[in-house]
């Protein structure tokens, strides 16, 4: 078992990062995240404990990254989406899909159908979730 000793009055702890001090406290505390590995060791050459954070799986790589927007291109302002779905998803769920046909303009005679012809688009879409029952 190691033993552990606590600070006296007055003392404190320098915290560095890369060398350069980030805080002065008498406790530090880490907390590994979702997808983060903490590895600390005790350096007594440097007099100091080297502490060193990792992504694990299931975090955001670069290539990750790279893969995932290995459909996507950006021309000026515009986002160009390419491949066999033609779909923006979030979480999982289509939220655009390809341009469907146009829609006419409502009169007072055909609001309702028109509406009902919106709302189907954009369920389509996946801007809205399906009917309500």
């Amino acid at each position: 078992m190691t033993s552990r000793r606590h600070l006296i009055a007055g003392e404190v702890l320098c915290v560095a990062r890369g060398g350069a001090t980030a805080g002065v406290r008498r406790t530090l505390n880490l907390i590994e995240g979702a997808n983060i590995a903490l590895a600390v060791s005790d350096n007594p050459a440097q007099d100091r404990i080297d502490v060193t954070v990792s992504a694990t799986s299931g975090a955001l790589t670069e290539a990750a990254i790279e893969a995932a927007l290995s459909h996507v291109a950006f021309d000026d302002a515009t986002m160009l989406l390419s491949g066999a779905s033609g779909q923006l998803k979030v979480d999982g769920v289509k939220v655009v899909g390809a341009q469907q046909a146009s829609i006419p303009n409502a009169t007072t005679a055909t609001a309702v159908a028109t509406l009902n012809t919106v709302l189907a688009a954009l369920r389509s879409h996946g801007l809205i979730g399906p009917a309500a029952s």
